[in-house]
């Protein structure tokens, strides 16, 4: 299935319902060999989770029993899960409550491959993870493929960068409310008669309608709006002159 864009801690963020999943190409944006890199974003999960589900996830893998080199993001037994490891997988595990409410989570490996982890700002303990992160994998947001543990809540707000975040960096992003796009819907005015102006949460969207216009098109009928743009149906222009 798709993932679906609704209302996110900022803006819009990505719905997962439990069953669809999003992907990104393997790039060598996405891979930091043996270098520091780090990753945040913001999660909501929807209801009371059972069993594995995956967040985030870009790993080698051969099989459900081998675990490549890699990175990930999940939620086991309503805990926070990362790991940055080679076959021989680093866990660390976040106790964390009130899983029904946004909370900021990012992982960051430093220059001597130490990994710190955050949650709301707060650091847990460090873990030594030296693993060449040179992957051929794709990077898959809402369910990890190899076993099908699929998310189901909202993330929003991701960035990936192939450098270490300062812990002020990470308080930044966790305290940053961007300004608002509008307040009302005339903010969003687009010139479009063939799009609805609407403010939600901030941020301007411009959904299609299908009401009456003109393409000032002389040989068309009955002009109306469809997909953004106005059109109409082809009418005879043939006036007889050969």
């Amino acid at each position: 299935g798709q993932a679906n864009y609704v209302d996110g801690k900022t803006g819009k963020g990505i719905y997962f319902d439990g069953n669809d999943a999003l992907s990104a190409s393997n790039s060598p944006s996405l891979n930091f060999g043996t270098g520091p890199f780090s990753y945040c974003l913001w999660v909501k999960v929807e209801g009371t989770p059972t069993g594995k589900q995956t967040v985030l996830t870009k790993r080698n893998v051969a099989s459900i029993f081998e675990a490549g080199p890699g990175y990930d993001l999940s939620l086991e037994s309503q805990k926070f899960f990362s790991s940055t490891a080679a076959s021989t997988t680093t866990f660390t595990f976040y106790a964390q409550s009130n899983l029904n409410e946004w909370h900021n989570l990012c992982v960051v490996r430093n220059s001597t491959n130490w990994v710190a982890n955050y949650v709301d700002v707060t650091k847990s303990f460090e873990i030594l993870a030296d693993s060449n992160l040179s992957l051929v994998s794709p990077l898959y947001l809402g369910v990890n493929p190899l076993d099908s543990s699929y998310f189901k809540g909202i993330i929003d707000e991701i960035g990936i960068w192939n450098r270490a975040l300062s812990d002020e960096e990470v308080t930044f992003l966790f305290t940053f409310i961007p300004s608002p796009e509008c307040e009302v819907n005339s903010d969003c005015d687009d010139s479009n008669l063939c799009t609805n102006n609407v403010c939600n949460s901030g941020r301007c969207s411009y959904p299609s309608n299908t009401l009456s216009c003109n393409d000032n098109n002389a040989c068309t009928l009955d002009d109306i709006c469809s997909s953004g743009i106005c059109s109409g149906i082809q009418k005879n222009c043939n006036d007889g002159d050969p």
